[in-house]
């Protein structure tokens, strides 16, 4: 079981992936923007963040780097639904919407094997 902050603005996506996440047994804080979700990363000891990167107030770039700093062996996935953000090599991985639970799934265990 990890302990993920999912951060997303699109509140129907959250509550999908929060789902999908639970149904997988691990413990989910969800944040509706960045700012929000690296206070709540802040607060709290996370195994894994996974964070939308096209977002207002704060994108999914800043939070990425924010982790990192703060502590770089926490894995970042970024979840992106355009193209030119498929190349971006900061985060541990991507997924492009839309995806499948055995996808997001696959790259959750992709990112903890890369990080053995």
């Amino acid at each position: 079981m990890l302990n993920i902050l999912l951060i997303d603005d699109d509140t129907d996506v959250l509550k999908v992936i929060k789902v999908i996440l639970r149904a997988s047994n691990h413990n989910v804080v969800t944040a509706t923007d960045g700012e929000k979700g690296t206070k709540l990363f802040n607060s709290t000891d996370f195994d894994l963040v996974i964070s939308d990167i096209n977002m207002p107030v704060m994108d999914g770039i800043d939070v990425l780097e924010y982790v990192k700093k703060t502590d770089p062996n926490i894995p970042v996935i970024g979840i992106t639904g355009t193209n030119w953000e498929d190349s971006h090599d900061q985060f541990d991985d991507l997924i492009s919407k839309p995806f499948t639970i055995k996808q997001l799934d696959t790259t959750i265990e992709r990112v903890f094997k890369k990080n053995e």
